[in-house]
């Protein structure tokens, strides 16, 4: 089982094709998210790799959302050389001047940071070479698999906290079961006493036996009404397919299989609850529902 919540960074250094020594820093974080949600930071050196990185991250961590966030810092070999596009520049000023026209003295230039304004200075370009980029990409991997780990750290304790839930679910089912038993088996034990004075009875008139046979007839409804095996066999079996899911180390994504069962074993709880009128029961039934919500908590951060 694997979190979707983690943290990872790394720290590498490459030379350039141009001799230039850069040092990289590599942060990746990742977050619960219904899908996989990739989002790229990084110089536009890196530009073109995004969709070759993010094809890796899917592949690894298979969902959440993912912050990828690369930093550089040049070496003592630092020959990076700024250039003012002066073009886009004077069209910056026109824009500035078309402002300033319309809306006049509430307008000033001085606030305009020159400096951020996008492509107005651009640096040499630098490529990257063939085995420069293999190795960065290894240390990209390397990265990303130290947070698969760090996930799956996070998801073993996750695991741990469900099983003792289910654990405490099926406790309680199976107490459940047995004051269930007892119950039915004390209605029986009245319906037939119920039986056995009816026949052996004299009825003064067809209405006073009519009225009797009713009262026969409710206590064997009664206990059909409130017997619950059915759904104490079907949430049995959610929970064996439950256990399965948790101890799955396939590696697949099991968050939504969960999420299906939980469901069912859900609906099963309710139902014995609207069919028991006994205190102990219904009280267990509570209980039950309370941790599979925990148990639906927890499932929101896993793979």
């Amino acid at each position: 089982m694997q979190s979707m919540t983690g943290f990872a960074n790394g720290k590498t250094t490459i030379n350039l094709s141009s001799q230039q020594q850069v040092e990289i820093n590599l942060e990746i974080k990742s977050v619960n998210s219904r899908f996989f949600e990739f989002n790229f930071r990084a110089p536009s050196l890196f530009s073109s790799f995004e969709n070759e990185i993010a094809s890796m991250a899917k592949l690894t961590l298979k969902r959440g959302k993912v912050v990828f966030s690369i930093d550089i810092k040049s070496g003592k070999n630092d020959n990076e050389n700024p250039q003012l596009n002066t073009t886009l520049l004077s069209q910056y000023v026109d824009i500035v001047e078309k402002i300033k026209n319309v809306a006049q003295e509430s307008f000033d230039a001085k606030s305009i940071n020159w400096l951020a304004l996008p492509k107005l200075v651009n640096f040499d370009s630098v490529e990257m070479s063939e085995e420069n980029k293999k190795n960065l990409f290894a240390f990209f991997h390397s990265t990303l698999e130290n947070l698969k780990n760090v996930r799956d750290t996070e998801g073993n304790k996750t695991c741990a906290d469900i099983k003792k839930s289910l654990e405490k679910i099926k406790d309680l089912s199976q107490k459940v079961k047995e004051i269930n038993a007892i119950e039915l088996e004390e209605l029986k034990k009245n319906f037939e006493q119920k039986k056995k004075e009816f026949f052996a009875q004299t009825f003064e008139n067809d209405i006073t036996r009519q009225a009797e046979e009713r009262k026969i007839h409710d206590l064997e409804i009664g206990m059909s009404k409130i017997d619950i095996n059915e759904e104490v066999v079907r949430s049995k079996m959610h929970q064996e397919s439950l256990e399965k899911l948790i101890n799955d180390n396939s590696g697949n994504e099991i968050a939504k299989k969960i999420d299906f069962t939980l469901q069912e074993m859900v609906r099963e709880t309710n139902t014995t609850c609207a069919k028991t009128v006994n205190y102990e029961i219904s009280s267990r039934c509570i209980d039950i529902k309370y941790e599979l919500e925990k148990i639906k908590e927890h499932i929101q951060n896993i793979v």
